[in-house]
């Protein structure tokens, strides 16, 4: 795995939320994707932007 990178399965356990939710901030580009081998991850860095910008502020559905 990357050192700068999240599997999505991390971060939906990091944010306390399912898959489904980590596959749609990143269809919806909230999160930018890396994808090596035929896996998907997320930039650390796009994460970290997207806890500060995004989580707890308003209902993500909207987007």
């Amino acid at each position: 795995m990357p050192s700068n990178a999240l599997l999505i399965e991390e971060i939906a356990r990091l944010v306390n939320v399912s898959h489904s939710s980590v596959h749609n901030w990143i269809k919806t580009n909230l999160l930018e994707k890396l994808e090596i081998d035929h896996k998907i991850y997320v930039k650390t860095s796009s994460f970290l932007d997207f806890c500060r910008n995004h989580l707890g502020k308003n209902k993500l559905n909207k987007y």
